[in-house]
């Protein structure tokens, strides 16, 4: 009863930390960087920005860009290995996202 109990605590336990990252982490990302490529598309479409304020958007935009897909690949990766479980199988290796 006591193993049925401890593995139960860890099932729901690693639901919880699973539901975190997936819903919590783009939460976070959109509050501290906004959306994707927004400040790419502003340091473009500004006018009258100057050299430093462009650097500084380029640079600060594809840093949220590059969060944000590091986000997307973990999210995939951990579709895949639920969907597997799911099967009673194990995850193929995608080759475009080691």
């Amino acid at each position: 009863m006591t193993r049925r109990l401890t593995e139960l605590a860890r099932g729901v336990t690693a639901l919880a930390a699973t539901i975190i990252v997936l819903a919590a982490v783009p939460y976070a990302l959109y509050i501290i960087g906004g959306s994707p490529g927004r400040d790419i598309l502003g340091a473009f479409t500004e006018d009258l920005t100057s050299d430093n304020t462009r650097t500084r958007l380029l640079l600060g935009g594809g840093l949220t860009l590059i969060a944000w897909l590091c986000w997307a690949q973990l999210a995939y990766a951990i579709t895949v290995e639920i969907a597997a479980a799911a099967r009673g199988g194990v995850a193929r290796t995608v080759p475009l996202l080691p």
